[in-house]
């Protein structure tokens, strides 16, 4: 019982989130039957995996106190290339969606390269490198034609697929958020992560490479909103230049709902992944009651905002019982 009181009390948001998450659903069960058939909830499930891989990278970026603008861009990005190369192509589908999560690791190391060689602010940097982006993106909707909107229908196989109301997509993610998971808690990188986000001058004179860490989670962040990307050509059959605009406070608000600090330091992948299922659940609930977008905007807003003054309010307490510092077994010969 005290270990699980001491897990609560450590992981309080994350657990707030999932719980909330249930009892919403539980909720609308109530409001609607049909709110819990196999198809629904394999709805919910697909939605809840397309906003977890973003905000899979916002997260490793969030965790070192930075923030990663570029996403949206990037999501839109995965999505075009996919469906434009893959029509102009032929080369089999599995080798272009290689190809374009990479791509979009370059482009976060673009970023990555700029917020730490250059020292450029992390929210100007990526918002700089996202304008570009959606350049590329535009010049490639243009010169594709109507055939080079098409998901290829490999894709959408893989995205419809699933047992039960359990998709196949989403069963991945869970084994990927489990291999993070380890690498940020039973690793060194993890360890020099969390130490980068914590306190950057302690963390260089343990011997932590800050740069190289902060270099690597923009490549994680740009590799993982180009497999969103793909993911989502999957799911709308077609890629269109503003598919990644959903993706930029949602993602946050899901790092923030997570538990993880907008400051850096603390927090887990597992609690983002419970704030992208309570932000799921709650966009799919709230038209029931005529709540619309410019609302859920404004809610997305607060959301962050409360997340950086939680995190003020954090520094004042005291470090969280979630952040690591380094250690010179762990954090030395970064």
């Amino acid at each position: 019982m005290a270990n699980l009181r001491q897990f609560v009390g450590v992981h309080a948001s994350a657990v707030a989130a999932y719980t909330l998450t249930v009892a919403l659903f539980g909720f609308a069960l109530t409001r609607s039957a049909g709110f819990g058939s196999t198809h629904n909830v394999s709805g919910l499930l697909t939605t809840t995996t397309l906003l977890a891989l973003p905000a899979l990278g916002q997260t490793l970026v969030v965790l070192t106190g930075g923030i990663d603008l570029s996403v949206p861009w990037i999501v839109s990005a995965g999505g075009v290339a996919m469906a434009n190369y893959t029509a102009s192509s032929e080369l089999p589908g599995w080798l272009v969606a290689v190809t374009v999560v990479l791509g979009g690791g370059l482009i976060g190391l673009l970023s990555g390269i700029g917020v730490t060689v250059f020292a450029i602010p992390s929210i100007v940097m990526t918002l700089a490198v996202g304008g570009l982006v959606q350049g590329f993106v535009l010049s490639m909707q243009l010169s594709g034609g109507a055939n080079a909107r098409t998901a290829p229908a490999g894709l959408i196989r893989l995205v419809d697929t699933g047992f039960g109301p359990f998709p196949v997509i989403t069963a991945m993610l869970l084994v990927g958020a489990t291999l993070v998971g380890l690498a940020l808690h039973r690793s060194r990188f993890g360890v020099r992560l969390y130490a980068t986000g914590t306190n950057e001058t302690v963390a260089r004179l343990a011997g932590v490479r800050v740069q190289r860490v902060r270099a690597i989670v923009y490549v994680a962040s740009g590799m993982a909103s180009a497999l969103a990307g793909i993911l989502i050509l999957g799911y709308a059959r077609q890629a269109y230049l503003d598919m990644g605009n959903p993706y930029l406070f949602t993602s946050i608000a899901a790092v923030a709902l997570g538990g993880v600090s907008l400051l850096g330091g603390s927090g887990t992948y597992w609690g983002t992944l419970g704030g992208a299922a309570l932000i799921t659940v709650l966009t799919t609930i709230l038209p029931m009651f005529h709540v619309g977008i410019a609302q859920m905007q404004i809610a997305y807003g607060a959301i962050i905002l409360a997340g950086v003054a939680m995190g003020r309010v954090g520094e004042h307490l005291g470090a969280s019982p979630q952040s690591r510092t380094p250690t010179a077994e762990g954090a030395s010969h970064g």
